[in-house]
This record gives C-alpha cells, structure tokens and sequence, in this order.
C-alpha cells in the first residue's frame, strides 16, 4: 500500500512535467542535477577527443565537508574509478584523464567525507551507483567551433621532435568540402602535407620542411564548402621548448619574454539555517616563458584556513626548462595509478629529461599534523560505564600517579604525514618502461594525542609497448606493497617475538615467519605484528593488470586482464578496487563516415584473491551501446544497455545472524537526444531517459528502481540574450527490511536568461528554480558582470532559497578580476 501511495502522490506532478515534454520533444541531452542541500551545480566540460574532461562542483555550504571525492566509469563496466578532487572556495574540481575517455557515455556521482566524522554522504543522495549521473562523449552538439583541435593542444609546450598537427572536425556538416581544408603553421600553407583518414586531419610539419623551432607558434585551419566559399576557421598556439641545452642546434640568441597573469578576490557569505558564515579569497596565477623556459606561480589564500583543519591555502612555484622542471608547493602528481593519482603533496616536486632517460621526484607532506584533545577525565572505576556509553570511543591513562588511576577519553589527532615517491623511466619512442617506488610515515611524535601511526612503502613498474604506429599498443603495470597499521613501538625486537608468538598451529602466522619478514622488510618499513604481509601465500599485497589495444579502423579494441590484491595499500592511491582479479573487453566500431558508432563490452569479476571469504562473489557485466550523429533533422541519438549480475553459490542463511549470500542483477536502459533548430533563433534541444531496476533474489529482497527523465532547451537570440528553460523528474523507490519501501519523487524546473547591455561590458542574468513533489523547495538567483575594461571586472551573485516550513536561506558574492 505504501507503494501504491508513493506512485499516486508522484504522478499528481507527472502532467506539467508531459506538458512540457509535448513542447519539447521536437528537440532533443539531459541536464544532469538533482535535489541537494548542499550542492547548488554540477558542471561537466565538452567532450573533445584526446582532451581531458573536466569536472565541477559548485556547493552552497562546505561547512563540515573534509574532502569530496568524484566516482566514475565508462558505460558498461562495473568497476567505479574513484578520485579526490581539488576544493577551492567552494568548488570542487577534477579532470578526467583523456586516456581514460571514449565514447559514448560517461557515468559518475560525488561523495562527502564529514570532518565531524558522521556519516558519509553522496550526489545523487539515493543509489548512486545504480542511478548515476551521465554525461554523452560523442561529438559536441551546437558548438561555437567546428574544429575540434586534438594536438598540440592550445598553448601546450611540447618538445621540437614530438610536433604533430591533428584535429577533427565538431560536427559532420555535408557542405564542407574537406578536400580544400587548409592548414597554416605561422602564416606558412602546408595544406598539400595534410593526410585525412576516418575523419581526423594529420600533418608533421617536419615532413613538409617546416620542423619548428623553440618559441611560440600559431597552428591556423580554414573550411570551406564545395563552391570553394569560406565557411569557418579555428587558430591555436602552442609552444616549443626548442633545442636542449648544449646542443649545437642551440643558437644561443636572446628570446623574447611573454608574460600573463589573473589575480581574484571575492568575498561571499552564506546565511544557512540562520547561520551567518563568511569567505574571504584571493588568488593569483602568473605565467611567465621564452618559449623554451618558463616560470609559472600560483597562490590562494582564504579565512577559513584553521589549526584544526588540513591546508586550505594553496601555493606552488615551479620553473621549467627542456630538460628540467622544478616546483615547490602544493601539486597533484600523477604516475602510474596503482602507485599515485591526483593526491595533493606540499613539497618538492621535479622531474629530469635527458634523452631516452627520465626521472621524477615527488617529495613532501601529505597530511599536516592536527592535535588531539582529552575531552574529559574520569577514575579508572568509571572505565566500564564510560565504555557503555561510548564503545568505539578512544580511552586510555591519564594520571597514574593518582589514587584511583585517572583515566581519560580523547579526540585523537592526525599524525604528519610524509611521502617520497621517485620514478626512473625509459623511452625509445613511442615505448616506454618505468619503476616506481613510494615512502609514506605517519610521524609518532608530531601528535600528543595520536591513534595508530601507519606506514606504507610501494614498488611498482610499468610498460607500454607500441607498434605499427600505435594500432598495436600493450600495456602493463604492476605493484606490490608493505603497510603497517600501527608503527607505534617502532621494529619488533627477538624478545618480543617470543613474548608474542609461539609455534602453536592454531597461531595465523608463527615466529618464523615474523622474523623472516623482519629481516627481509626491515629496511624498508617498521616490521611488527601489524604489517602486512607477514607471508607471501596468495601474493595478497600483489596487484597486476595488462591491456591488448588493438586501434585498426573503424575497431577500437581493448581487452584487460587484472588480479588486484585483497591487502594491497596505497597512500598515494587510497581509492584503489582491492580483491578483484579477471578480465574485461570492449569493441567500439565507427561506421558511415563515423556518424554511427557501435560498442559493446562484457566485465567478468570475482573476490576472494585472499581465499579468506566464505564464498567467492562473481561480477559480471555486459552492456552494448549505439549513438547516431545526424546530418539531417533526425536527432541525434544515444542508447545504452546495460545488465549487471552479482552472484556467489551460498545458500541464504541467518543462523549466525549474517547472511552472505549475493544474488542480484540490476538492468539499466539509457536514451539520449539532442538537436539544433533554428526557428526565429538558435535553439540546442535535449530529452534524456534513464531507468534502472535491481532485482535481489536473496531473503533480503532490497530491490531498487529509478527513473529519471530531463528536457532542456537552450536559445540564443539575434539580440544579446541567452535562455534556458529544462525540466527534470526524478523517482527513486528502494525496498528495505521488512517488506516496506523509501519513495523519493520530485520535479525540478528552470527558468532563465542572460543579457549583454552596454555594448556587451555588462551582463545581467536571472533564474528561477522551484522544486515540486516529495521535495519542495524554490531557488530564486540573480547576478551581474561589468567589464570596467578588457582585464579588469567585477561580477555580484545572490541566492535565495525559500524553503518549505523553514527560514530561507540567502548567498551572495562578490568577485574583482583582473587579467595582465
């Protein structure tokens, strides 16, 4: 009946919502945002082929959030990539790696860690593993540009050998005539050079005599149709380090300085639930290079840096040469995953290039020391009842010299930690081959209060062999790790072993076993009874996986084989899948002049690497996909499908209060439209449709189904004016214990606009957003930008939400610009 109840309470919002979709339908991608109190916008960059993505959040309130972690995964696989993203202000921010990238769907959602240490929260707030957000990669749809540049990137400084000009086109447009493109390198014609193959645009300049030399230099396409008419044009630059020192080819003339610079500050405060919270920022970025030496600086200051929270300033100075870079501060280094992705260090960051021989060096601090506190003391008679009302609380002696004992319950701290990464590698062209080694301590003494001290050390390699101009390409990387959980004491000594341990058969591990670890590890980490391994069967700390790519058009295929272990321990990649080893193949197919593409992939998973569960899990996934690029007034078109299975052989059982038997398969269909009308001005339409239902099978029967639907129509108008109007319902139903069920259902609409006054210097805009259904709620936002001149403006936000039963909450902002 519950059920029967939700369904009638959503639909009684269901016809506004087909009102609008019966405007809108005639138009075509979703608009991916839900309810949240916390998160006022999610925005996803523009999918560009070898590009990477970058990925935003904006909050209306950060207050209690430590970190914000972003989950995401191709369409079709069943392992989630997790990645801290970078907070500033009160944004998060991270950008997926290109190579991580293709079409046709991308799904994802954010998770919050709580500084309070409460729970866990997400976005999507309702399964978001089942039900994530999802954003198209495929070709961009109503795009300013018609050239999607692919390398050099603009302003990417790369080295002289390694110059290739490529590009592809945004959209297939029968009236260009791609025979007459032309393409210029600093004014110079070298269209005759140019290959085209499957839609992408290939020129070497050194094939056409034009190698270039060190310094800035403008890459320049032009199209035009079959008449030979001029249709649109696209120019870049891009930087070239230019000879190595030394090398004879080094004519050792002066060059000429460019520099650049933006300096930010903004004040804002947010009354949230009637409390007042003010943010003061400042930030500057410079950039100063010859085009073979550079010089780059960034700074970023705020109020609410505090003792008792980790770093929220934020500085870095690096300098860089053609074969050296050299930097200070806060970075994000990336090497091999399974050794460190994207983990912000304070520290000394370097990398050497000399030919065919690289190293890089990451030194610094990881986490900074917080002190612990003793929140009370009691006497050691009150030990048992403290314990009562707190079991997980921390306690221990506070005043033994006293009669009773004093005892005491604390807040424990966080230890410094640091970290040492250093990765010698080799290349010999488009092969490459690498060693990685990290050191991450917690330090013991830089904390009164402190829990357990952790230390870390990884050794990993890595190779990619390429061939026959990258259609054959094998990738590998490996990594094994020792991690100890409580390095308190410091190495374990002969008699403590013996106090510990003894040869019983019934001990998991026995006293030979520790001092061969001992000796052999010693010098690597802090060996005692908490380091694992303590043994090497079933190679636990071990972690390998090997990719076949096999790139001959119109395939792309890829298959991966992985077996990760169940105790391997990364601090430079805490979010690593652990316990999982199988294989994975994927296979997109572009066809009719790459408008269509095809995919398919099938995942096959299973746990217990370990053979320590009761029963081994099997994951396997199998999905398939199709998008159609149009060229006609047909839309364009994405479909996904997608199963997911979970299965292990036990048998339901409760006896002992636990059951671990899994058993479940969610299906998941996804469609997307999109399409540009021009009907008295330019219109970009969106419909998006995704649903997904998971079937348990098991005695817990905790079945899930969503639904969401999007409409989005984006108009631009002959006058200076901007307009965006979407819809989205979202519906969430999950059964919970005891044959009863959560129905969250609800309606978001948008309303807004944007306008260019005073010869474009200021723009005013304004949107209303209620939110009907199970969640009421209406946000009403304004704001203006005025450009004093070209480098210099000011820009003023406010928010209000009125929410339902409650005060409303207001944000407003203010943000001084400059650029030199």
């Amino acid at each position: 009946m519950m059920k029967q109840d939700g369904l009638t309470r959503r639909m009684r919002f269901l016809p506004a919502f087909l009102l609008l979709g019966a405007l809108f339908m005639l138009f075509a991608p979703p608009a991916p945002a839900q309810f949240s109190d916390q998160v006022l916008r999610v925005e996803v960059g523009e999918f560009a082929p070898g590009r990477p993505l970058p990925v935003t959040v904006d909050f209306a309130n950060l207050n209690g959030i430590r970190a914000v972690n972003v989950s995401y995964r191709l369409f079709g696989a069943s392992t989630w990539t997790v990645r801290e993203m970078q907070i500033i202000g009160n944004s998060a921010l991270y950008a997926i790696p290109a190579d991580e990238l293709r079409p046709a769907i991308l799904e994802y959602f954010f998770a919050f860690s709580r500084t309070d240490g409460g729970s866990d929260s997400t976005y999507p707030g309702m399964n978001p593993d089942t039900a994530p957000l999802t954003v198209e990669l495929g070709p961009p749809v109503g795009g300013t540009g018609a050239v999607v540049v692919l390398s050099p990137e603009p302003g990417e400084h790369i080295n002289q050998e390694d110059a290739l000009i490529s590009f592809s086109l945004a959209r297939a447009d029968s009236a260009i005539d791609r025979t007459r493109t032309q393409v210029q390198l600093d004014g110079d014609d070298l269209s005759e050079h140019l290959v085209v193959s499957d839609g992408l645009f290939v020129l070497r300049p050194d094939n056409a005599g034009a190698t270039p030399d060190g310094g800035s230099h403008t890459v320049k396409v032009l199209l035009f149709d079959t008449a030979g008419t001029f249709i649109s044009g696209e120019s870049w630059t891009f930087f070239v380090r230019g000879p190595r020192l030394g090398d004879p080819a080094d004519d050792g003339l002066p060059r000429e300085w460019t520099a650049h610079g933006t300096a930010r500050l903004e004040t804002r405060s947010e009354n949230i639930s009637d409390i007042v919270t003010p943010f003061n920022r400042a930030t500057i970025d410079a950039v100063a290079t010859d085009g073979k030496f550079e010089f780059t600086g960034h700074l970023h200051l705020t109020n609410e840096e505090r003792d008792y929270r980790q770093p929220q300033h934020r500085f870095f100075i690096g300098a860089e040469s053609p074969w050296l870079k050299l930097g200070y501060g806060d970075t994000y280094p990336v090497m091999p995953d399974m050794i460190i992705s994207g983990k912000r260090v304070r520290g000394l960051n370097g990398e050497v290039t000399a030919g065919f021989f690289g190293l890089e060096v990451v030194a610094g601090e990881m986490v900074r020391s917080i002190e612990g506190d003793t929140l009370h003391t009691f006497p050691v008679d009150s030990l048992s009842e403290e314990q009562n009302d707190d079991p997980t609380g921390p306690y221990g002696p506070y005043d033994t010299s006293a009669t009773p004992d004093i005892w005491a319950k604390y807040r424990y701290g966080t230890f410094d930690r640091s970290l040492f990464i250093v990765r010698p590698s080799f290349r010999f062209g488009n092969s490459s081959f690498g060693l990685s080694a990290l050191h991450s301590k917690d330090d013991v003494n830089s904390v009164t209060y402190g829990g357990a001290p952790e230390e870390n050390t990884v050794a990993g390699t890595d190779l990619t062999l390429s061939f026959d101009r990258k259609n054959i390409e094998v990738r590998a990387q490996a990594g094994f790790s020792l991690y100890n959980s409580n390095i308190r004491g410091g190495t374990i000594s002969d008699e403590e072993i013996d106090s510990l341990f003894s040869d019983s058969s019934d001990q998991a591990f026995s006293r030979e076993d520790l001092e061969n670890a001992r000796d052999i590890f010693s010098r690597f980490i802090t060996v005692n009874e908490n380091m694992v391994p303590l043994g090497l069967e079933n190679f636990t700390t071990a972690s390998w996986e090997g990719t076949l790519a096999l790139n001959y058009q119109p395939n792309n295929f890829s298959f991966t084989w992985m077996r990760h272990g169940a105790s391997y321990v990364s601090f430079g990649q805490p979010f690593y899948r652990r316990d999982v080893e199988g294989f994975s193949a994927n296979d997109r197919v572009r066809l009719a002049d790459n408008r269509l593409q095809l995919s398919a992939g099938v995942e096959r998973l299973q746990d217990n690497t370990a053979e320590t569960k009761p029963a081994t899990t099997t994951f396997t996934t199998i999905s398939g996909g199709a998008s159609w690029l149009s060229r006609t007034d047909v839309p364009n078109i994405t479909l996904g499908v997608l199963s997911a299975t979970n299965r292990n052989p036990l048998v339901p059982d409760t006896t002992y209060g636990v059951d671990y038997s899994v058993d479940d398969n969610t299906f998941r269909v996804m469609l997307q439209l999109s399409r540009q009308v021009v009907l008295g001005a330019k219109h970009f339409a969106s419909a998006g449709f995704s649903a997904s239902r998971r079937d348990d099978k098991t005695a817990r029967n905790l079945d899930s189904r969503n639904i969401s639907l999007s409409l989005s129509v984006v108009t631009s108008y002959d006058i200076p004016l901007r307009s965006t109007v979407s819809a989205m319902y979202f519906s969430n139903e999950i059964d919970v214990t005891g044959g009863t069920a959560s129905d969250l259902g609800y309606t978001i609409l948008f309303f807004g606009a944007e306008y260019l006054l005073m010869q474009q210097r200021l723009a005013v805009n304004a949107a209303v957003s209620p939110t009907v259904g199970d969640i009421t709620r209406t946000l009403i936002n304004g704001g203006a930008r005025y450009n004093f001149t070209r480098t210099l403006s000011l820009e003023g936000k406010l928010g209000i939400y009125l929410n339902e039963g409650d005060d409303s909450d207001v944000i407003w902002s203010f943000v001084l610009r400059a650029d030199v």
